[in-house]
């Protein structure tokens, strides 16, 4: 009998105690805005808008993946824009509106900070669109656009819009 409460006793101890109570780790506070990014350049005269043409055949232009990430405080009032030396080494840090997906730098607020090439980077007319893009495999998928402004390149914008990456090789460039 001593043998049958032991072991009903241990049973009870490892089903009330031996299981870890699983928990949502959620998401970070700018989670809809955050990911990768498969971006195209365009870069526009900002006097008048028009397509700088003579950019349209540099042997860069392509597909270029960007990042949007939290910041460490996770407030839903800022993120990262990381470029990682895809095309432009750049991160920035941008004022988001998250009810309304979109984001810009402030005047004051627009330094890069790539080790050894502090220059000013300017983002404006930042969104993100959820399910308006379309991969290449013909998923649909979020899409991104906004303009970026170097202080080292006056008078032009960089129009940067693409798309969530998926993780498909598929939509992979």
């Amino acid at each position: 009998m001593k043998k049958y409460f032991v072991t009903i006793l241990a049973a009870f101890i490892f089903f009330t105690f031996g299981c870890e109570k699983v928990t949502d780790p959620g998401g970070t506070a700018v989670e809809k805005m955050a990911g990768d990014w498969w971006v195209e350049y365009e870069i526009v005269d900002l006097s008048t808008g028009s397509s700088y043409e003579e950019y349209d055949n540099y042997p860069g232009s392509g597909h270029y993946l960007i990042y949007t990430f939290n910041t460490a405080a996770n407030t839903d009032d800022e993120m990262w824009i990381n470029d990682d030396g895809n095309f432009w080494d750049f991160q920035v840090k941008a004022a988001v509106d998250y009810a309304d997906r979109t984001f810009s730098t402030h005047p004051t607020d627009t330094i890069s900070v790539v080790p050894g090439y502090d220059i000013s980077v300017k983002i404006y007319e930042g969104k993100v669109l959820e399910g308006a893009a379309t991969t290449p495999s013909g998923s649909p998928a979020d899409s991104i656009f906004f303009i970026a402004e170097f202080e080292d390149d006056p008078g032009y914008g960089y129009v940067l819009k693409g798309f969530r990456r998926t993780g498909f090789a598929a939509d992979d460039f």
